[in-house]
């Protein structure tokens, strides 16, 4: 889960912005709170953002898209302004490099532990790099680089480094050593010790890559948990769901083709009935197998064949959701199409083309297992355990206002003080504003944009305002995140 979340000189973001998931005081729906007593620690299962057009909702998830990138991909930094993914704020002259900050709870080895990742880069070189453990609000440095202004002999950047001993163990539950370790235990500590300092000598060169990724990939087990939380379970929805299968981990396209594509499976099954409930005259989903050739000749299809065999299945057609997979028995490709089932005033069944469809239905399509998965996931018996959260930017986009409100108040229902899912998104659709019924004022969210400069502020924030007219004051202008018009 997301504790906070720091940006500054990102897009719209000129100045320092934090935005804090830890719960607030209030009592009402406290059952639903994830409680981390370890911590001393409540966080919100959900955060809403409302803004007007351009006010930075989107650069928002934008910047926690690039953190994501930044820790999982670890591409070489670069300038080529078509290829990066770090913009600063551009309109002033303002030189200073691009600030992320991200606090995080994640499980490692069934026990809870909360991290903090900062980091200070431009496109080309990263400034500082920070990764802290918080226990109980103390903090303890894991590692620390700086840039120093010297370079060495060959001309390239140098770095000061602070790394703590923790760094030496092969995982998180490896003990410091001891007197009862035995020699091949030691002998490998002491391995892993020099290996460390090893590299931390070395990549003291390379301006342009995280410490984190590269220690990791040279054996340190450490990060392990840490990368894998932000690419398995941080998941990112942006505005454009066209390329929302690209965007998308291996786990959790699994679970898309568990929910959508594996007819035989419960998930399928379930998500049928799920998706009946919503009132969107589909009586139920159905595939049909169709002529692979129509996309790939043969010769193509044999070069596919070792790709299918290693990664199983392949979304090949985004908009018609075709669908591919490598049969073992068969021994060759299968493609089947995906297809939204209708009942005519006789009871028949009528299968639509997706292209028949409505843009409500076709997000729904693309968002709704994303959601039904965070809900099966808290209603598993290990909770705590399944630490997944899901960003969506405009969550509302071609949906009816109750249907969205039915949706969250889904989730809302399978959320409790054990559960560890977390769902934020950006919406326009100030009906939201419901804290009677459906959230917490600090589960809500502001976003104004002065003079091109982006800010952000929760509805609790603002102390005289009343929990049952939160909307009243929104549409009247008197807490901002609304557009401003000339007369």
């Amino acid at each position: 889960m997301i504790i906070n979340f720091t940006v500054k000189n990102f897009m719209s973001f000129k100045d320092k912005i934090t935005v804090c998931f830890a719960a607030s005081k209030l009592t009402k729906y406290n059952y639903r709170i994830a409680k981390s007593k370890k911590n001393n620690l409540d966080i919100l299962p959900i955060a809403a953002f409302f803004g007007a057009n351009a006010s930075g909702k989107s650069n928002l998830i934008k910047a926690l898209a690039a953190i994501k990138t930044i820790i999982t991909r670890q591409p070489i930094l670069q300038s080529n302004y078509n290829r990066s993914y770090i913009i600063p704020y551009a309109l002033d002259n303002n030189k200073e490099a691009t600030t992320f900050a991200i606090e995080f709870l994640l499980i490692v080895n069934g026990e809870e532990k909360i991290y903090e990742f900062s980091i200070c880069l431009n496109n080309t070189i990263i400034f500082k790099e920070k990764l802290l453990e918080i226990i109980n609000g103390s903090e303890t440095c894991i590692y620390q680089r700086e840039l120093l202004e010297k370079k060495d002999d060959d001309g390239n950047n140098t770095y000061s480094y602070e790394v703590n001993e923790c760094l030496y163990k092969t995982n998180f539950d490896t003990n410091n050593s001891n007197e009862n370790d035995s020699d091949e235990k030691k002998q490998e500590k002491e391995n892993e010790n020099k290996l460390i300092m090893k590299l931390s000598n070395k990549i003291a060169a390379k301006s342009n890559q995280l410490f984190l990724h590269k220690v990791s990939e040279n054996g340190i087990k450490f990060f392990e948990p840490i990368i894998n939380w932000f690419r398995y379970n941080l998941q990112i929805v942006p505005k454009n769901r066209h390329n929302v299968y690209n965007l998308m981990d291996t786990q959790t396209m699994q679970v898309y083709i568990n929910t959508l594509y594996e007819k035989d499976t419960d998930s399928f099954k379930k998500f049928n009935q799920y998706l009946q409930q919503l009132d969107n005259n589909i009586a139920g989903l159905d595939f049909i197998e169709i002529d692979n050739n129509i996309h790939f000749n043969r010769n193509q299809a044999k070069l596919n064949i070792k790709k299918f065999k290693y990664i199983g299945y392949e979304i090949f057609d985004k908009i018609q959701r075709i669908y591919m997979k490598y049969d073992e028995k068969q021994q060759r490709i299968i493609t089947k199409k995906l297809v939204t089932c209708h009942k005519t005033a006789e009871n028949k069944i009528i299968n639509f083309d997706l292209r028949m469809e409505s843009d409500g239905n076709l997000q729904l399509l693309d968002i709704l297992p994303m959601l039904y998965h965070l809900q099966q996931l808290n209603q598993q018996k290990k909770q705590q355990e399944n630490n997944y959260v899901l960003i969506i930017d405009e969550i509302d986009s071609s949906w009816h206002g109750l249907l969205t409100k039915k949706l969250l108040r889904n989730y809302l229902d399978t959320c409790n003080n054990n559960t560890r899912t977390q769902l934020l998104f950006t919406t326009h659709d100030n009906n939201l504003l419901d804290t009677l019924e459906l959230m917490r004022l600090d589960e809500e969210y502001l976003i104004n944009n002065d003079s091109g400069s982006s800010s952000i502020s929760s509805v609790i924030e603002f102390k005289d305002i009343k929990f049952d007219q939160v909307r009243k004051y929104y549409m009247h202008r008197l807490i901002g995140g609304v557009p401003e018009f000339e007369e």
